[in-house]
């Protein structure tokens, strides 16, 4: 390969615009000193750290900080795209379904042998503290596991296992009328669809749960027919109680609607 339009070779040497060089393995000892040697290359038009914001037109911002970027390319906040959704306040909790709900419907889901889910969105980035459910009427020896699953951003489906730090295989008593179960929980999630399960154990007590006339449900994820006037109010996924629930891929698992009221817990986070 040559060596293209090398203009002045001296200390004083200036490159414009049009000036360019290549430096190729068979380019002499000479030159290389000679290149070496000079002191200052002016690049007229050039971008470079700390000169001209580089141009929109040119691949750029236009701007040397966020709020500029975002105005140059039409990214503000209510007035180009919807403003972000409201974050969560620390020491809080926050159900995780936004539609009608009942405090006295049975859980009907298959006892030990099955996992409720909910699909449901986290709008802003949050740190979890805790996952809670809260039992209306307990029963002798019942008890509850609970944790949060990714959703898969092509189908929708909750995908993999439980995400880490927001489940435990730890069973809590769902014994007391009007008490909380609640796990701690350290996850930090993103903002996105996510889904929630919860199995339980001898006895069917009933919970704060999902009303059977709201269609919160079905907007998120859908039904797999419609062939009753009955909404659903969440899915069963087969889990045997007994197993570790932090071990529970769902991404093949067979989701079955839970037709009207099913007992189906809300759960709230904790902040």
């Amino acid at each position: 390969m040559p060596i293209v339009d090398i203009p002045n070779l001296n200390n004083a040497g200036a490159l414009s615009g049009s000036d360019f060089f290549v430096v190729t393995q068979g380019t002499t000892e000479a030159l290389k000193e000679s290149l070496t040697d000079l002191q200052t290359f002016v690049l007229t038009g050039a971008y470079k750290p700390g000169g001209t914001d580089v141009a929109v037109a040119d691949g750029g911002t236009g701007a040397s900080d966020a709020s500029g970027a975002r105005t140059n390319l039409g990214l503000v906040p209510g007035t180009n795209v919807a403003p972000a959704g409201r974050g969560y306040a620390t020491s809080r909790f926050y159900a995780l379904f936004s539609g009608a709900q009942a405090t006295a419907t049975a859980w009907v889901p298959t006892l030990d042998t099955t996992i409720a889910l909910v699909p449901f969105l986290i709008r802003r980035p949050v740190t979890l503290a805790t996952l809670n459910i809260r039992t209306v009427t307990g029963v002798a020896s019942s008890a509850a596991k609970m944790g949060i699953w990714a959703a898969n951003s092509t189908t929708g489906r909750p995908t993999g296992t439980p995400i880490a730090n927001a489940v435990s295989n730890t069973g809590q008593a769902t014994t007391a009328n009007n008490s909380n179960a609640s796990i701690a929980a350290t996850a930090a999630l993103v903002a996105g669809d996510y889904w929630y399960g919860v199995a339980v154990t001898t006895g069917a007590p009933t919970f704060r749960s999902i009303g059977g006339n709201d269609e919160m449900i079905e907007f998120e994820y859908g039904r797999s027919a419609l062939a009753t006037n009955t909404t659903v109010s969440g899915y069963t996924a087969p889990y045997t109680y007994a197993t570790d629930i932090t071990t529970l891929d769902l991404t093949a698992a067979t989701l079955t609607d839970i037709l009207g009221a099913g007992g189906v817990p809300v759960m709230f986070i904790g902040t």
